[in-house]
């Protein structure tokens, strides 16, 4: 096995001191022997010389040798145009990278862009017209080259860069690498992306793409045997793995994972993957007013998230397995949740939609299936249109119905398809009637769950439990299994390799609907899941939407994952008195 070693080289009219940043946030990563941090000839004291792409080339030639003479995996980053130089590297070399970070690195530079860049040399050092034609010629007879050879690109680009604007972040996925782009623009960030705003967010993602080469460098064959378990459970982890092998480590280490395989889990304190599941709210509006959602307590404006933060999220963790669209609005509103799936399925995800189905028409169904939609779960509590419009505001049962059998008609059956009941102590009595309506539609399960949340705790049947509620709740259970139509408890969610687990996700007896627990033993979203709401908001779970950890656009992903609040949230999930609404809640 190779130990990686990377290769840090500045901009022509920057210096080595820009990468110190990189340098003392990799000490952390690799080995201090492993960490070349490039001085370009003649630019000591900060000069810059005549722009001499050979004398460079060669530099980073050498620094390459001797890299790979100890035997070492190469990692090359590039800052500014110390990125085109590494370009030409690459063409003149044929080097196979393990992994190419570009961080503010021009594609092209335009007509338009000139002025730009003789200012630029104007106000960092004086650098003669001479020079800086060379070096526009340069990177400019660079911008039709193609690179062959298979390897993974990490591109970063500020926000705020004056120099480099970001359309650059989206020029480089143009088809010039025969392998995987990730481009990630840094809110906030300006040219020198390491230090200012958005350098915690630059570096935390070059920390996240070198520690996943250097994972996928030591994975062995205990790891990959595992793959092919799971994967022969799980007909999306087979996909994902197969679609993105680079990020399987993550899937494969998540607790979920660990679970349907049956081994030990780890959870601690500090999360070791990245989530492996997006819980991402793409709008706060929604068209019904159902009482016992988190909406009647936490209030939100209307808004939409824009594809382009929809984007950044995505770029920013792309080890994720599953999207799953769901939060305090109803996602079917949001005007372009066709080419959000598009977006998240082309980058290799598995992408869920959960949905109250009262806009789930049949051009819609027809755009999400075309866009790669994965998964489908509907939310519908009774059958009985009375009951409905009591507990969800809104809501036309017979449309729902309708749209639902639509969709599985349309699908084929090849969209796993679910339904979802809140039950409570209004509902309860029409489930036997909702069992008979949901096998109908020929659905491949039935989710019960009690209600969540401190505030509904009067209407649970936790807290209203008495021999009708048995009754009913087993009467619906023997309905559906008559029918073949599994009822699942909704400690089933997120859990991997379903299909082949119903048995360990039965609700076999009524009482387990209304049982809580006093300690952990179900939950692993605080180690797997992330929930993003629609401004870039991290809660420490879907069930407390109230708990906010930090937000993604302006802190890194390290410092709201495994941050302090989310690290005192894991410890107090295991402590002798955890937290009230994890108590609370059927899933815990």
């Amino acid at each position: 096995m190779k130990a990686p070693g990377i290769i840090l080289v500045h901009g022509y009219s920057g210096h080595a001191s820009d990468l110190e940043p990189v340098h003392r946030m990799l000490k952390n990563t690799l080995a201090e022997d492993a960490i070349c941090r490039l001085h370009l000839p003649g630019h000591e004291n900060r000069a810059v010389p005549p722009f001499d792409p050979q004398r460079f080339g060669r530099c980073i030639d050498d620094g390459v040798r001797t890299l790979t003479k100890e035997n070492r995996n190469i990692i090359l980053m590039g800052h500014s145009t110390g990125g085109n130089l590494i370009m030409d590297h690459l063409i003149r070399r044929q080097t196979a990278p393990v992994l190419l970070i570009l961080a503010g690195t021009p594609t092209r530079i335009r007509g338009e862009d000139l002025n730009r860049w003789e200012a630029h040399g104007r106000s960092d050092v004086d650098i003669p017209l001479t020079h800086m034609a060379r070096l526009v010629s340069f990177i400019n007879r660079l911008a039709k080259a193609t690179i062959p050879v298979n390897f993974p690109v990490l591109v970063l680009q500020g926000e705020a860069d004056l120099l480099v604007p970001p359309i650059h972040a989206k020029s480089w996925k143009d088809g010039r690498f025969a392998g995987p782009v990730r481009s990630l623009v840094i809110p906030h960030g300006g040219h020198h992306l390491f230090h200012g705003p958005g350098s915690e967010v630059a570096l935390d993602c070059i920390r996240r793409a070198v520690s996943d080469a250097k994972a996928n460098i030591s994975a062995g064959r205990p790891e990959w045997s595992n793959a092919n378990a799971l994967a022969a459970m799980d007909r999306e982890v087979a996909g994902f793995i197969g679609d993105l092998p680079q990020s399987a480590h993550h899937l494969l280490r998540s607790p979920g994972a660990r679970r349907a395989l049956d081994q030990p889990m780890h959870l601690h304190p500090v999360a070791h993957i990245d989530p492996i599941q997006l819980n991402i709210e793409i709008t706060s509006r929604c068209n019904l007013s159902c009482g016992h959602c988190a909406r009647s307590v936490v209030k939100r404006p209307p808004k939409d998230m824009a594809a382009e933060a929809f984007e950044f999220i995505l770029e920013l963790m792309p080890n994720t397995f599953k999207i799953i669209l769901v939060g305090l609005g109803e996602p079917t509103l949001h005007p372009a949740l066709p080419e959000l799936v598009r977006i998240a399925t082309g980058r290799g995800h598995r992408v869920g939609l959960v949905t109250n189905a009262m806009a789930l028409d049949k051009k819609l169904s027809r755009r999400l299936m075309a866009a790669g939609l994965g998964s489908l779960t509907a939310s519908l509590d009774s059958a009985d249109p009375d009951i409905t419009t009591r507990v969800r505001p809104g809501s036309d049962v017979p449309r729902i119905i309708a749209n639902l059998s639509d969709f599985l008609s349309l699908s084929g059956g090849t969209i796993p398809t679910a339904v979802f009941s809140a039950v409570s102590s209004r509902t309860v009595r029409s489930l036997p009637d909702l069992a008979q309506v949901i096998a109908a539609m020929g659905v491949n399960a039935w989710m019960l769950s009690d209600l969540n949340f401190q505030w509904n705790r009067s209407k649970t049947l936790w807290h209203r439990w008495n021999g009708e509620c048995r009754e009913s709740i087993g009467r619906a259970i023997r309905l559906a299994f008559s029918n073949g139509l599994p009822v699942l408890s909704v400690r089933a969610i997120e859990s991997l390799g379903l299909a082949h687990r119903y048995a360990d996700f039965l609700m076999r007896t009524p009482a387990g609907l209304a049982e809580r627990s006093e300690v952990h033993h179900w939950c692993l979203s605080p180690w797997q899941t992330l929930p993003v709401d629609v401004d870039g908001g991290v809660t420490v779970c879907d069930c407390q939407p109230e708990a906010k950890t930090g937000n993604l656009f302006d802190q890194s992903l390290a410092a709201i994952w495994n941050g302090p609040v989310m690290q005192a949230h894991r410890r107090r999930m295991h402590a002798d008195a955890p937290p009230a609404a994890c108590r609370c809640c059927p899933r815990f």
